[in-house]
């Protein structure tokens, strides 16, 4: 049952089937079944409503048996309060950080038009014939301390890192202001909860470092920044852009790079 289940949640919740542990926070974060399944209809209403603007002002007639029938008109207030309603009763509150995207809209397009001041490398140009393990981490090394020298010319420099360590994990960022710097300007850590996952951590320590580190020094008059992260899937996660974001978390982060852009900062990740 518990299988069968989790197979329904995938499939309503568009999350693969992986055994890929930087993944494995898509699944473990998921709501319930049944609020995925309003999630769902919600978008469906508002792709609808998106591609047939005056449909809302003539009731249809009765579905007949073909396609291309249309639904019954119903407003956005009507639904979004339904929807409110019936999360409510099971306990999801617009507290409930797992369920903020749900209550609140995500990024306007209007708002990510200033998306193109955030460039984000996602491959290095590793030689994949090594087989040597050693000599594996050695070449890794490498080619990331020559992609860094290429942006050495930022002003500031945020590393972010996650553990898993059990029974906690946590993530952590620091503010340095330069690369070459051994000075730490400011740090910040955060605690994961219980269920380690690395996925997690590099994600919630990355969101804290910008709104902890960087957001508070928006209006400062060096504006370029270079943030390394060492988790690959969450960079490629970010490469889809803001508005293709469907993991809170990562539609946070975008919401403070966007922040950043739209005060004329630079940013790479």
């Amino acid at each position: 049952m518990q299988k069968t289940y989790a197979t329904l949640a995938r499939i309503v919740g568009g999350v693969p089937s992986t055994v890929d542990p930087e993944s494995a926070l898509l699944e473990a974060n998921m709501p319930p079944l049944h609020v995925l399944c309003l999630r769902a209809r919600l978008s469906i209403f508002e792709n609808t409503r998106a591609c047939q603007m005056d449909w809302m002002r003539r009731p249809p007639p009765e579905p007949p048996p073909r396609a291309g029938f249309r639904i019954s008109p119903l407003s956005r207030d009507e639904l979004y309060a339904f929807v409110d309603a019936y999360t409510k009763d099971y306990g999801i509150t617009e507290s409930s950080p797992r369920e903020e995207r749900f209550f609140r809209s995500s990024i306007p397009p209007w708002f990510a038009a200033s998306a193109h001041r955030v460039t984000i490398g996602v491959e290095l140009p590793i030689d994949h014939s090594i087989t040597d393990e050693e000599e594996l981490i050695r070449e890794k090394r490498r080619v990331s301390e020559e992609a860094l020298a290429l942006h050495s010319h930022r002003s500031w420099i945020l590393a972010t890192d996650g553990g898993v360590d059990v029974p906690k994990s946590a993530g952590v960022g620091i503010l340095l202001s330069s690369l070459n710097s051994s000075e730490i300007t400011e740090k910040a850590s955060i605690n994961c909860g219980a269920r380690p996952c690395s996925y997690r951590t590099e994600s919630r320590a990355l969101l804290l470092a910008l709104e902890k580190l960087m957001i508070p020094r928006i209006r400062h008059r060096r504006k370029t920044l270079l943030v390394i992260t060492d988790s690959q899937s969450l960079l490629a996660a970010l490469n889809k852009g803001p508005l293709s974001q469907t993991d809170w978390t990562e539609d946070q982060i975008w919401q403070r790079l966007l922040t950043l852009t739209r005060a004329g900062w630079s940013v790479r990740l």
